[in-house]
């Protein structure tokens, strides 16, 4: 919380009333009660980091935007460390390819006649047909 003239920015996540930065025995002390109040599995605060990460790929959130939050200088560090948790990333990679060299062939308009060995009697009966 900004306290007037007497708050440095110094563009901390998380600071004392007066922006400087929080020490860590302090930190443990205040967030160790609060996990154990919580409920939740003991984490690090710093697990916090690792596992906002993890919890916005396995959503579906682009990598870059994870990179960025977690202010990671490239987004190689992001996928080197996170790309394990992204969902069925294999699986995406394999289903796109497949769809890029085996489109599904468009449906072809009820106005146009498609001739094909197996529709060729149903336009035009058993008659010889004579082109020329």
């Amino acid at each position: 919380m900004m306290c007037g003239p007497d708050y440095e920015n110094n563009n901390l996540v998380c600071c004392t009333s007066t922006g400087g930065a929080i020490r860590p025995t302090y930190l443990r002390t205040m967030f160790n009660p609060t996990i154990e109040k919580s409920g939740v599995k003991k984490i690090s605060f710093h697990g916090l980091r690792h596992t906002h990460a993890t919890l916005l790929l396995r959503a579906g959130v682009h990598p870059k935007v994870v990179q960025e939050r977690l202010g990671h200088r490239s987004i190689q560090t992001t996928l080197d460390t996170y790309s394990h948790v992204i969902p069925g990333i294999q699986e995406i990679a394999a289903t796109s390819i497949q769809a890029s060299l085996y489109k599904k062939k468009e449906p072809i308009p009820e106005n146009v006649i498609s001739i094909t060995k197996n529709n060729i009697k149903k336009y035009f009966g058993t008659r010889r047909l004579e082109f020329g």
